[in-house]
């Protein structure tokens, strides 16, 4: 898939691992490169989810439309698909990560 980083800081950390490392850990900068990676090397939505890779799952509530993948517990990484009018899974193409967050509260 095509990947988007929009936010200018969040796309700073990422293609920094020194600042990963530094706002996130180790593990969780080897898992964002992870799940980076996953993203870049996938054809489309629908096979992250039906193989599980990082645990990809739609989310609800404030956060609905958008899909988490696992970091280290309780950190995960949001991503949105582009565009946001699909008709099913195996459309989305590309996507945008959102955050590094934990929406556990």
């Amino acid at each position: 898939m095509k990947v988007e980083i929009l936010d200018r800081t969040l796309k700073k950390i990422i293609n920094n691992k020194n600042k990963m490392v530094r706002n996130y850990g180790h593990t969780n900068a080897k898992k964002i490169i992870q799940r980076y990676n996953e993203l870049t090397n996938i054809p489309n939505l629908e096979l992250m989810i039906k193989f599980k890779v990082g645990r990809c799952h739609n989310l609800t509530g404030n956060l609905k439309g958008k899909f988490a993948l696992d970091l280290e517990h309780p950190l995960r990484m949001i991503i949105e698909p582009i565009p946001h009018n699909y008709k099913e899974l195996k459309d989305i193409i590309a996507v945008k990560i959102v955050s590094l967050e934990d929406y556990h509260d």
